[in-house]
């Protein structure tokens, strides 16, 4: 940064919009725009939503400013940190350049252009893009708008205007380039000669520590020969006793320029740097030389009122500390450059950053390549000289959308290898997500430093809830020992708490803004189903199921981090988000307000750079069969040397049914300590499992887990139960329990209980068409039909309904919940089902209203939040009980049936099932 004369035009500004863009035709850029209608004061930086919200078309701002007599022979230049989306401005009614392109800096040289000693003009033409329609030769899903097509849009000058005053010879740029190998660091500067004639000149580079400038460790000086224009030129300087640059230890230097002759200092020019080294080989991440397992954290750079940018500098402080303080060492600014003030805390506090443009998802135009490369060149320039900045990503899941002309114009290499020439010294990852799902097929390349060679790597985006033994083994056992594997998105979802959130708002002030009018419409809609559905009898209020589905997002992130954690193959995570976000609401740490959720908790321990980690398997176990403990110890830092350690089991009455004690040398890396068969005698119910890791009296690590050890139930049915069971699924299962059945048919003369078990294949639900409509006038007539797997949708009414399934739906938050009732007697109710009930999870549910509309009551629901959705909860019935005609329907989507004989929740569930039925 130059030490130049710097003069803010931050301030108010007079602002009208022109949604029938006619300004420029009525002369608003000559003549300023007093004479439009609806001239307001607007604040600057600041977005114009927060008069206009949503507003989309164009707008104009205008302010007069003053230039010094003083500054005459010297060059004036007007700078904008950044405005949203393509910009043109005019001094004094000369039209002095225009800027595509939201969020990074631009600026011009209007030296020519100003009046000494008098005011001066300045008007600005922003033009925001619509959805779905052309504005001259814009369309938004056509630029590169980060997240707007599916967050909230936003326009206008939205960081710092100032005018900079430097002499006719200043620097432009200087990028300086850490070597370890060396300890030296060398500069690529580019100085600008303003005066029409060759200059001599003589120039000083100085590096000291930035907490310390007045102490010189390395320097030079030159001669130069300064021709007209830009004049590049690299300088090496060698460091005394380097400091370098990581997490635990964020040193920070300066690099200064200094251009003068003999008489006077012409340009200082201030960069600050750090001297570290980030790359990949040998299929690891490396820092400074030393492996490092990546722990990130997705950051959504979407902020309360002002959408843009933290509301002041505490906020962009506190959302870095709390990530810090969950031990997260990597950020991952997603699809948009960050604010400046956010790249300047990471540097400063200590967090690695992996910086994204916010190409998105554009979609193709004839301006495509052109404006790629502008926002990569634009961001890279901006940022390439803060050390936290570790990664350049490039795309995010191309390989996954509609993606032909990323593809067709290869624009991945193409844009990898301008991000090479820009900086040679990160690694750069050209498709987070890659060919989704990239675990299935690897479509992403990462650039080491240096490097135009892309290396193939495993970058995986994985949302998978709820953590049963399937989604557990699956982050545990993903890679390969000599792939290079990072989980660069997953994560639960927990909802902040709504009530609250909403009323840190200010009621009267910010009504129209488009963040709590969403939000406050998220609260209604969650309000207006938690009475519909009467879930007050398990939940205090709206607030208390808010922490209920927290607790279930941080058990679910937990477990998740900890098989990721004690996977060898594993090179990194990067949990999706630090701060709830728009239509990605829920997913965050923090709630939108940077206020931790209960998942916070779960990060500070699970993160840990030495961490115990206890498995039981199966999860529910039968106290008959037994279970098998694996504990593991995951050390990230230099070994630890000889610790103690202590595991024991505790029964539901407290008492301990197993121990063990010892000593284990630790390294680096993960060391199990026993993986052993338990043989449990004791009483059913919740046992808990605790592991505790010592040395000296430090305690290192610490963690426990609960799980569920039942006897297998036995059941005596009054009467024998009617059975359709096509695949025979369900047959084998009341053989080994004895329980009386015979098979349905139509010609039985009495009242009974049909059970009808879930089928795989479409083929069988048409075998058995006929017998279903049987099924359906015995009920009538009093038989009760209990559905293990509720009918499908090609199947003739009463019972048709409509089911919510799949990614869509489910990518972001699904909460299920269980009412207290007969069927769940022996487990826990009344609550949002917790990993008791993980393998029984719906993974299809059935639309809540088809049930109320006919009358049904709904024990077992769900309801979700995601992208499809948006303003609103989708709400599905799990269980339910429909009456028909003398008789009743039980409709279940538990996965009860491939459970029984692997899992005692459900053999217990289905005995209470048959057993309410039956009565």
């Amino acid at each position: 940064m130059s030490d130049a004369k710097r003069v803010s035009l931050d301030g108010l500004w007079y602002f009208v919009i022109d949604p029938e863009n006619i300004g420029k035709s009525r002369g608003w850029s000559e003549r300023g725009i007093g004479e439009a209608g609806g001239v307001i004061e607007v604040k600057v930086p600041g977005c114009w939503d927060s008069v206009r919200p949503g507003y989309d078309r164009v707008a104009w701002y205008e302010r007069e400013f003053k230039v010094e007599e003083s500054w005459k022979g010297k060059v004036v230049r007007l700078k904008f940190g950044a405005a949203n989306y393509f910009s043109e401005v005019w001094v004094n009614g000369r039209f002095v350049g225009s800027h595509e392109g939201g969020y990074t800096p631009f600026e011009f040289d209007i030296s020519d252009d100003v009046q000494f000693g008098r005011p001066n003009r300045l008007v600005v033409r922003i033009l925001h893009p619509p959805k779905g329609k052309r504005l001259e030769n814009f369309q938004l899903e056509e630029c590169p708008c980060s997240k707007e097509t599916w967050y909230y849009t936003f326009g206008g000058i939205w960081q710092s205007v100032e005018l900079l005053v430097v002499n006719k010879v200043w620097v432009k740029d200087c990028f300086v380039m850490p070597q370890l190998e060396d300890d030296s660091a060398t500069a690529r500067i580019e100085i600008w000669n303003s005066s029409g004639n060759e200059i001599m000149c003589e120039a000083e580079f100085l590096v000291s520590p930035k907490k310390a400038p007045e102490k010189i460790v390395g320097s030079k000086q030159r001669k130069l020969r300064l021709q007209p224009g830009a004049n590049p030129i690299k300088v090496k300087i060698k460091i005394d006793e380097v400091a370098l640059w990581s997490p635990h230890n964020p040193n920070l230097y300066l690099w200064r320029t200094l251009l003068k002759d003999d008489k006077e200092v012409w340009e200082r020019y201030n960069v600050t740097f750090g001297m570290r080294s980030f790359t990949v080989h040998d299929s690891h991440f490396y820092l400074n030389g030393e492996r490092i397992i990546l722990k990130g954290i997705l950051q959504q750079p979407l902020y309360p009122r002002t959408l843009t940018h933290p509301l002041n500098r505490e906020m962009a402080e506190r959302e870095i500390q709390l990530a810090k303080k969950a031990n997260f060492n990597l950020m991952r600014l997603h699809i948009k450059p960050a604010p400046p003030i956010t790249l300047e805390l990471a540097d400063e506090l200590g967090i690695m950053l992996y910086e994204e443009p916010p190409m998105g998802w554009i979609e193709d135009s004839e301006f495509l390549e052109a404006r790629c490369k502008s926002e990569v060149r634009e961001l890279i320039e901006r940022d390439r000289n803060h050390p936290s900045v570790v990664m350049w990503g490039i795309f995010n899941e191309r390989g996954s959308w509609d993606s032909e002309a990323i593809r067709e114009r290869k624009l991945k290499p193409k844009l990898c290898e301008l991000a090479r020439q820009l900086d040679p010294t990160r690694v750069i990852v050209d498709d987070s997500g890659g060919i989704y799902p990239a675990w299935l097929i690897r479509g992403t390349n990462i650039y080491p430093p240096g490097s135009y060679n892309p290396i193939l790597y495993n970058d995986v985006h994985s949302y998978l809830t709820p953590t049963n033994e399937q989604v557990y083994d699956h982050f545990l056992k993903l890679g390969k020992p000599d792939d290079l594997v990072f989980v660069s998105e997953f994560g639960a979802g927990g909802i902040e708490d709504l009530p609250t959130v909403v009323s840190n708002f200010d009621e009267e002030n910010d009504q129209n803004l488009q963040d709590y009018k969403h939000l406050q419409e998220m609260l209604g809609s969650l309000e207006a189903n938690f009475k519909k559905y009467n879930l007050s009898q398990a939940f205090e209020d709206v607030s208390g199921l808010c922490k209920a589905t927290q607790k279930i997002q941080a058990v679910n992130n937990k477990l998740q981090v900890e098989a990721m954690r004690a996977n060898p193959n594993l090179d990194g995570y990067c949990c999706t988000h630090l701060a709830d976000a728009s239509f990605e609401n829920t997913l965050g740490m923090l709630d939108y307000w940077r206020n931790p959720k209960k998942t916070m908790e779960a990060f500070e321990q699970v993160n840990q750079p030495f961490q115990v980690i206890l498995r039981i398997q199966p999860r529910n176990s039968y106290l008959e069969k037994g279970c098998t403990l694996t504990v593991a110890i995951v050390n990230d830092e230099d070994s630890k040397g000889e610790c103690r350690y202590e595991i024991r089991i505790e029964s539901p009455d407290e008492k301990i049914v197993f121990g063990r004690k010892g000593a284990i040398v630790v390294d680096r890396g993960i060391s199990y300590l026993l993986t052993e068969k338990i043989h449990l005698k004791g009483i059913g119910g919740n046992y808990k499992a605790a592991a505790i890791v010592k040395k000296g009296g430090n305690i290192l690590a610490k963690n426990s887990f609960e799980f569920v050890a039942m006897s297998e139930p036995q059941v005596r049915l009054p009467q024998e139960i009617l059975l359709v069971d096509p695949e025979d699924s369900l047959r084998p299962w009341l053989d080994k329990k004895e329980i009386k059945y015979r098979e349905f048919n139509k010609f039985q003369d009495r009242a009974g209980q049909v059970v009808i078990s879930s089928v795989k294949d479409y083929l069988s639900y048409l075998g058995i068409y006929d017998t279903l409509l049987d099924v359906q006038r015995a009920v009538a007539k009093g038989s009760v039909a209990m559905y293990l797997g509720s009918p499908s949708t090609h199947l003739a009414p009463p019972f048709l309904l409509d089911k919510e399934k799949g990614w869509g739906t489910y990518i972001f938050s699904v909460f299920h919940y269980i009412k207290k009732h007969p069927i769940f007697k022996g487990l826990p109710s009344d609550c949002i089902l917790g990993q008791e009930y993980c393998n029984i999870c719906a993974t299809e549910t059935l639309g809540q209203d088809g049930v109320s509309a006919l009358k049904g009551e709904i024990l077992a629901g769900c309801f979700w939040y995601s992208t499809r959705t948006q303003k609103k909860f989708g709400w599905g019935a799990d269980l339910a009980v429909i009456p028909y005609g003398k008789g009743k329907v039980v409709l279940s989507e538990l996965h009860l049936v491939e459970n029984l004989g692997k899992d005692p929740v459900a053999e217990k569930i289905l005995l209470n099932l048959m057993e309410f039925t039956s009565g």
